[in-house]
């Protein structure tokens, strides 16, 4: 059992595909093959082609929180960071052979799901399950497990589970945006016992957020800023917002270090870009992820 503030990071990765081994940023490969159960055969009875174009590749981390009336309502606290967290971790640029014109191609396609998106505002473990069952009325889950918010109460372990981050090129990268969603829980979890409400944000408002940090990551094309300024900027907001949390977990010296780090390399997107600007193709930006620069 995790104990209170611990992070688990899960990278899921994507399955083998039947048609080969060549990247989704390359070339459709087609449906994954299904895993031969109940669970997942009704998924595909019930979403169709959702299921087959969900060749996605996230970071989840779990952050321990024993208290499941807590965790639930942490949730709602945490629909101000998501935004910040997904620009941060943008790392999905291409897809079957093309510029998608989004840093993370990965959360727009994700996004489609209707159990998937920002955690209600629940009133604990009553809300939670109310929010649950009206899901299940509408026929698109059956329970727990098939929700799918980008933060939600783990179904299965004591622990906030935060799904919205793209996995990272390299380890530093998964420590940087896990270290700052264990923080972001903590500081959530600080507003619950000191019982503060939520921000009040509309869903409509966080949707927006989240899609302008897909589509542009860290960077700030509408104002023609570089995205190396623009990592800097936001990074050391969020870390400055962060901070006493980062301290409370001893990991503001590793973030700092790591903040600095992204701002000199730019996102995982801002690096497939721009491989592909100075070798003209996609295989580079492949090479990119798989033999990363390093830089101390």
């Amino acid at each position: 059992m995790p104990w209170p503030g611990a992070a688990w990071l899960w990278p899921v990765p994507r399955r083998r595909t039947a048609g080969g081994s060549r990247p989704p940023a390359l070339t459709s490969a087609g449906p994954p093959p299904l895993r031969e159960t109940l669970r997942y055969q009704a998924l595909a009875d019930r979403f169709g082609s959702l299921v087959d174009e969900q060749g996605t590749c996230g970071l989840h981390i779990h952050v321990g929180v024993p208290d499941r009336d807590e965790a639930i309502r942490a949730c709602g606290h945490l629909r101000q960071w998501l935004a910040c967290l997904l620009a941060i971790s943008a790392n999905s640029p291409f897809h079957a052979g093309r510029n998608t014109g989004y840093a993370s191609w990965r959360a727009v396609v994700a996004g489609r799901w209707p159990t998937i998106g920002p955690p209600p505002v629940m009133d604990g473990l009553e809300g939670y399950h109310q929010a649950v069952g009206r899901l299940r009325h509408h026929g698109v889950a059956e329970g727990e497990r098939d929700v799918y918010w980008w933060a939600r109460p783990s179904a299965t372990y004591p622990t906030v589970e935060i799904r919205i981050a793209d996995t990272q090129p390299t380890v530093a990268d998964t420590l940087l945006v896990a270290a700052l969603a264990r923080a972001a829980v903590l500081e959530a979890l600080d507003a619950v016992r000191r019982r503060v409400c939520p921000p009040r944000l509309e869903d409509a408002e966080v949707n927006a957020m989240i899609w302008r940090a897909a589509r542009d990551g860290m960077a700030h094309p509408r104002t023609g800023d570089d995205p190396a300024s623009a990592v800097a900027v936001r990074v050391q907001q969020l870390v400055r917002r962060l901070r006493p949390r980062l301290e409370q977990m001893g990991d503001l010296a590793t973030v700092i270090r790591l903040r600095r780090r992204m701002c000199s390399l730019g996102t995982g997107a801002d690096r497939q870009r721009a491989a592909v600007r100075q070798h003209g193709d996609l295989h580079a930006a492949v090479d990119a992820v798989i033999f990363p620069v390093t830089v101390q």
